[in-house]
């Protein structure tokens, strides 16, 4: 942060100099990469806004009864009632704060940051959707919030044999094609749900069970959705602890544990990516 005050001051030096109009400057990124919270940073950091000085207590405003994380915005924009509602400060604090959500389309139009006052015009906008990730391909807006972690993830220990296969809600599946000694360890928000079945019936499980027993789902036809195949292979050299993990873009996370070599078949949306590599959290499972 204080390389980006160090930037920012350079061009409140420069507007400042311009003969010409003064410059804008835009943050932008993908979906949920913390663009609003970034920029509340930088007004804590570097503002001059006289109401914010007035009273060092508001400065720092009280964490445990406040908390900007609680105000959400649907897909039309309306505002979710949150714990926020009766607060005193309430008013105060959404003028001086850019609205913060787990959820995608939480800013949903180009929004000058008022009280940043820096010699120009800062804006915060929309976040540019990333086609890779599951959350761009689910049309209910309940289902959206079922699949974004919302609280710290509770980790769910499978000992799978080849030939089963598990659905991730309506989302994701994997076939643990052939190998032996694997277990498995999902990381998924907790409304996510885990069904496993045999190989050969988990079409079938899909088309009887999406959006009921297999939740979340991409729409309310599951049968248009068209999952690809992808086929790839993972060689497990940790006994107790995880050696790699199967990350779903914008999903979460398998992790594997073994001391074998697995043939996998995983089933994803056209677009949506995965991605394997050596374990982050070895411990989880």
């Amino acid at each position: 942060m204080n390389k980006v005050c160090t930037i920012v001051e350079w061009l409140k030096k420069e507007a400042k100099e311009s003969k010409h109009s003064k410059p804008k400057m835009y943050v932008v990124g993908s979906t949920n990469s913390g663009k609003s919270s970034f920029l509340n940073a930088l007004i804590h950091k570097i503002s001059n806004n006289p109401r914010m000085k007035e009273n060092e207590e508001q400065k720092v405003y009280d964490r445990e009864k406040w908390n900007p994380n609680e105000i959400h915005r649907n897909s039309k924009g309306k505002e979710m009632e949150g714990m926020l509602k009766n607060h005193p400060k309430t008013n105060t604090i959404i003028k001086q704060l850019l609205t913060v959500s787990p959820l995608p389309g939480t800013t949903m139009d180009f929004i000058q940051v008022e009280d940043l006052h820096v010699g120009f015009k800062v804006y915060d906008t929309p976040g540019i959707p990333q086609k890779h990730q599951v959350g761009s391909h689910i049309e209910d807006f309940q289902d959206l919030v079922s699949m974004i972690p919302i609280k710290k993830i509770l980790s769910k220990n499978f000992t799978l044999w080849s030939g089963t296969s598990i659905w991730i809600g309506a989302l994701a599946r994997l076939d643990f094609v052939s190998g032996n000694d694997l277990k498995f360890c999902f990381c998924f928000q907790h409304d996510v749900t885990l069904h496993t079945s045999g190989l050969l019936k988990a079409e079938e499980v899909y088309l009887k069970q999406a959006g009921n027993l297999l939740r979340p789902s991409y729409n309310a036809a599951p049968e248009t959705v068209e999952f690809l195949t992808h086929e790839f292979a993972i060689e497990c050299r940790e006994k107790e602890l995880i050696d790699k993990e199967i990350a779903i873009s914008g999903l979460g996370w398998i992790g594997v544990t073994g001391t074998s070599r697995g043939t996998f078949w995983i089933h994803l949306p056209i677009h949506v990516t995965f991605n394997v590599w050596d374990a982050l959290l070895k411990f989880e499972i």
